[in-house]
């Protein structure tokens, strides 16, 4: 069987690489389930993307639609026809339009159509918060932009004004304006309009929310109603009404005490209401502040602290980064610090890479590792624990062992990374090293420089030394060497490897007893400018040779037509003429199977095979009419395994007559008995002939014979060719 297999992935996230597809081939992310094909032009295409609406919960409908449903916030619906910086014609000629103006030298004004953008008559409501005051609010289509605007009274002053030009429809209008306090920064204080969040275009849905109406009269007054020092209201008709105290928000008592109280007029220079302080951290009367302890959540100082002993501080110190100090690092923020480590006297700091403030210092402790640098410990009062320099090991072999010193490396482990140093370090045993809080500075070199040089120091001379190197990297010019280049290990390269100058053979010479393996997670491409003649060995016994399961495929234009598998125990040719996938003709172990464009076996070579074609032959002569019965006079035996193909009878006269060959039974001497038909035919005329058989495979060495079911045409002579094959 042939398997086809696409491009694919289980890793999370992953693309195909177009430059190893053909135009329209496919590829799959299992992990994603995502499915991909390489367009016409090389571009990557994108052809399925899972889809999880149907695994979660969401509305199916809104107040009985469905399908792609819009909700609009709520309010009158408006849309914003102009956004300018300075005073135009405001005349709205449609329902539902807004024109904004945001004037920075002189007034922001927003004007509002009559009517909104369903036609809808919002005279009266404009009306009421023109005579009432009251608020507008309105809310973009998205939700996020508003501007929330508060109406002055109805009178019409310099400050606010809120006007309705017309009734009717066209100018009919409503509009805001706000000339006091304009910001020179351009911002708007409380009451005007944020303009700048709005576009010609926006849909904005309107609230008018007037105020509830005032009373029209007082104690029967109308008009304007003026408080005077007799505590009268005089009105139009120039009535005075008597007031009551209770019926006034006054002051009655002051402490308990009432009548003339003797009361504070100012206060730090203050009048009118003073915010004033009655206790100092819980002292009344003369308070002195010097033997006071005052706990507090901070200290702001402006001009620094100074101390009693005449010490003065500016800002604070900067120790480092806060961490717990602890006999062993269970985890973040933790800090454990070990001297003389077992037998080895190495010491050691253990130190999570995210601090007690939660601080990710990951990337800073790498750069510690990679380039070296400076770590010291302090403790609050900014005496050293520890301080001491770290060499750069951007070479860790991701094990640490007490026997061998490392100089700073990042290990994660019981879920949570940390950074672990391993050298001999001066330290101060000032107090306890295992508790209370630390503060840890971390101060990588800022640029990469050379300390040693392969475990050297001082003046290098590389002529004797031996370089362990992850790797070489050349130009065009090559590596020269004099006496050739050793390896022992492994070679890693991205480029590539030409000829010397302009020698006719490029050498690559592995002649030790080491094997050389070639490993490549793509593709291995052979692109010879001439014929390609690969060689293999001087003797019989050398070859291409499999280790594992592995499977030789051979392409020509991008098909494959030969496939052998790791022992060559199967052999797959493909169509060798059309140089598609088809499999054609197959080679295993046990056979050779032939398969045609369709994917039908069409024939099968293994070791019984025999490609024969046979006729058993049965011919009859009687002097009167054949009469009915087997003819086990005629037994015919068969040489092979076969297959009964074609059944053929000839007469002597016509009229009817019917015949069939039997298999055999087992025991030869009485082949009738335990007998099988294995075709049957009959005929009319002269002749008849059948492919159908009742069972068409017949085993070698077993014996067919004849068996007449009727003649009624009497014929005197009858032939009965039966063909088959091997199979």
């Amino acid at each position: 069987m042939t398997h086809i297999q696409i491009h694919r992935s289980t890793v999370g996230g992953a693309t195909p690489n177009t430059d190893t597809m053909f135009e329209g081939e496919i590829a799959v992310n299992l992990t994603d389930k995502k499915l991909f094909v390489k367009g016409a032009t090389g571009e990557l295409i994108t052809l399925a993307t899972p889809q999880t609406h149907g695994d979660t919960d969401h509305v199916t409908s809104v107040n009985g639609l469905t399908g792609s449903v819009t909700l609009k916030p709520s309010g009158f619906e408006f849309e914003i026809i102009s956004t300018t910086l300075s005073v135009v014609d405001d005349t709205i000629p449609s329902n539902g339009g807004i024109r904004l103006v945001r004037d920075y030298l002189g007034s922001t004004q927003i004007t509002f159509n009559r009517f909104d953008k369903q036609g809808n008559d919002l005279a009266f409501a404009q009306i009421n918060l023109q005579n009432n005051g009251g608020t507008i609010v309105g809310i973009s289509e998205d939700g996020q932009k508003f501007f929330h605007i508060i109406s002055p009274d109805k009178q019409t002053r310099t400050g606010h004004s809120l006007t309705i030009q017309s009734n009717t429809v066209t100018p009919g209008k409503l509009k805001f304006q706000d000339t006091s306090k304009i910001p020179n920064d351009g911002n708007p204080d409380d009451g005007l309009i944020a303009m700048e969040t709005f576009s010609i275009g926006d849909k904005v849905f309107v609230h008018f929310i007037p105020n509830v109406a005032p009373p029209t009269t007082v104690g029967g007054v109308s008009g304007e109603i003026l408080l005077d020092k007799a505590f009268s209201f005089e009105g139009a008709s120039g009535n005075t009404l008597g007031i009551s105290l209770d019926n006034l928000s006054v002051v009655s008592s002051f402490n308990g005490a009432t009548g003339s109280l003797q009361g504070v007029s100012t206060f730090n220079g203050s009048t009118g209401t003073v915010q004033g302080v009655s206790t100092f951290n819980g002292v009344t009367g003369t308070v002195d502040t010097t033997s006071l302890v005052l706990p507090v959540t901070g200290i702001s100082g402006a001009a620094g602290i100074t101390f009693s002993d005449g010490t003065f501080q500016e800002s604070a110190a900067r120790n480092g980064f806060r961490y717990e100090a602890s006999s062993f690092i269970t985890g973040v923020g933790k800090i454990a610090i070990f001297i003389d480590q077992s037998s080895t006297e190495f010491d050691q700091i253990q130190v999570a890479t995210t601090d007690a403030d939660g601080n990710n210092l990951q990337t800073l402790y790498q750069e510690l590792m990679n380039n070296g640098g400076f770590i010291s410990v302090t403790k609050g009062d900014s005496s050293y624990i520890l301080a001491t320099t770290v060499r750069s090991d951007p070479t860790f072999d991701g094990t640490v062992s007490t026997a061998e010193e490392e100089e700073g490396v990042v290990i994660s482990g019981g879920g949570f990374t940390y950074y672990q140093l391993q050298t001999v370090f001066d330290y101060d045993l000032d107090g306890d090293l295992n508790s209370g809080d630390v503060y840890v500075q971390i101060i990588p070199n800022n640029n990469v420089g050379v300390s040693t040089f392969n475990g050297s120091t001082g003046a290098i001379d590389t002529t004797s030394s031996v370089l362990e190197v992850a790797g070489l990297s050349a130009g065009v010019s090559g590596i020269t060497c004099a006496s050739g280049i050793t390896l022992s290990g492994n070679i890693d390269t991205t480029g590539l490897i030409r000829q010397r100058g302009n020698a006719a053979t490029t050498h690559i010479d592995f002649s030790s007893a080491q094997d050389v393996k070639i490993k490549s997670a793509d593709d291995i491409i052979l692109d010879p400018a001439d014929s390609l003649t690969i060689s293999l060995g001087n003797d019989s016994a050398d070859g291409i040779k499999f280790t594992g399961s592995q499977t030789l495929n051979f392409f020509t234009a991008g098909a494959k037509f030969l496939t052998v598998t790791d022992d060559i125990g199967n052999i797959v040719l493909g169509d060798i003429n059309e140089l598609t996938s088809n499999s054609k003709i197959t080679i295993s172990d046990t056979n050779i199977t032939m398969t045609e464009s369709g994917g039908s076996v069409v024939e099968t070579f293994d070791q019984n095979y025999r490609r024969h074609v046979d006729v058993a032959t049965f011919t009859i002569d009687a002097t009167s009419a054949i009469v009915t019965g087997a003819k086990t006079k005629s037994l015919y035996r068969v040489p092979y395994n076969g297959t009964l193909k074609n059944f053929d009878v000839k007469t002597s006269a016509t009229g009817g007559f019917t015949a069939c060959v039997k298999i055999a039974g087992s025991d030869f001497a009485t082949p009738i008995t335990g007998s099988v038909t294995g075709c049957s035919l009959g005929v009319a005329g002269f002749t008849g002939s059948s492919t159908a058989f009742n069972q068409a495979t017949v085993t070698g060495g077993q014996f067919l014979y004849l068996d007449v079911f009727s003649n009624v045409s009497g014929s005197s002579a009858a032939q009965v060719f039966l063909t088959f094959e091997s199979r």
